[in-house]
């Protein structure tokens, strides 16, 4: 009898230590507070917020932690046709608002992307270089939404080659 409970007793810590194990540590519910939050402090803060359609997604920063660039990537606009520009949208779709346009040769810091691969969230300058003080090459950025100085939005993945 004394055999079995300490097998059950086993049993029972096996199965937690695999949960702990399995947990990500920050849940969906912590990232969306953490989202409002966001928005929340640019309110109370007097500051305009990022005029975005009904349906927009800022493009969030930061996601890789704190000890890595808040963009991971850089990347330059290609393969548009000659005098053709490349839509930046406020939201991952082809029905997302257009509030910008590239060319080929813009460089660009790369955020995020969409779950399909087919979208980039994008930051970059009115320069349309890597400008450090759009603040998203530096190490130790909060997770959130982009608010700094540049621009930012999406852009379709098969138009920007990743160069950093």
């Amino acid at each position: 009898m004394l055999n079995l409970s300490r097998h059950r007793r086993t049993a029972v810590l096996a199965c937690l230590t695999v949960l702990a194990a399995c947990s990500r540590g920050a849940s969906i519910d912590d990232e969306l507070a953490d989202m409002a939050k966001s928005d929340a402090t640019h309110a109370t803060q007097g500051e305009e917020m990022p005029r975005y359609g009904a349906s927009a997604q800022p493009v969030r920063v930061g996601e890789a932690g704190d000890r890595f660039p808040a963009c991971g990537s850089t990347g330059q606009v290609t393969k548009l046709d000659e005098g053709a520009a490349l839509p930046v949208r406020d939201a991952p779709f082809e029905s997302g608002k257009t509030v910008d346009q590239l060319a080929n040769g813009d460089s660009l810091y790369v955020c995020t992307r969409s779950l399909d691969q087919k979208w980039l969230g994008v930051v970059y300058s009115e320069a349309r270089a890597l400008d450090p003080a759009c603040g998203v090459s530096r190490v130790g950025v909060d997770r959130g939404n982009y608010a700094g100085p540049c621009r930012s939005g999406w852009v379709s993945s098969a138009f920007v080659r990743l160069v950093g």
